[in-house]
């Protein structure tokens, strides 16, 4: 363990070596790019590390991509994820969860089990959050009117009976 952290140091050493030499090279503006670059890669290993798949920014993008080139594979992953998607929803995985939802092979038992949890979903900050609520609204709003829709057509059949 005391070896990695003298490594970290050592790393932010030359890191920090190499920006005062871009400052000394030609100015500011590269300075505050190897700032940002030093601070993207850090932010990305060390705050989604230990995250699951779903929720790690690359890993859950792999998995939508997955989702809408692969039905079956889409399949599976609800499957993986059945019982809790609201839980996946709030924490990050909104944008993977509408992909499901608008996938053909998940769509019902996606909608059927988030359905309920439109408006919490809406409140929620985490990433995917508005769009799936909408899409959930949207969804609602149609199977309102299909069940219009077949009300009608059974008083109908009552009607001329």
């Amino acid at each position: 363990a005391a070896e990695d952290e003298d490594e970290e140091e050592d790393g932010e050493a030359v890191e920090d070596q190499e920006a005062e030499g871009i400052e000394a090279e030609g100015g500011k503006r590269q300075k505050g790019l190897a700032v940002r670059e030093k601070a993207a890669k850090r932010d990305v290993s060390a705050e989604f590390a230990h995250a699951p798949l779903v929720l790690h920014p690359y890993g859950g993008r792999l998995l939508k991509r997955l989702a809408q080139a692969h039905p079956s594979f889409a399949s599976a992953l609800y499957d993986v994820l059945a019982g809790s998607l609201k839980q996946w929803a709030t924490t990050g995985g909104g944008r993977l969860l509408l992909t499901l939802l608008e996938s053909e092979a998940t769509a019902g038992a996606v909608f059927s089990e988030l359905g309920g949890h439109a408006d919490v979903i809406r409140a929620s900050t985490a990433v995917g959050c508005r769009s799936l609520a909408e899409a959930l609204a949207k969804r609602m709003a149609s199977a309102q009117l299909a069940a219009q829709d077949a009300r009608k057509q059974s008083r109908k059949r009552k009607a001329h009976k």
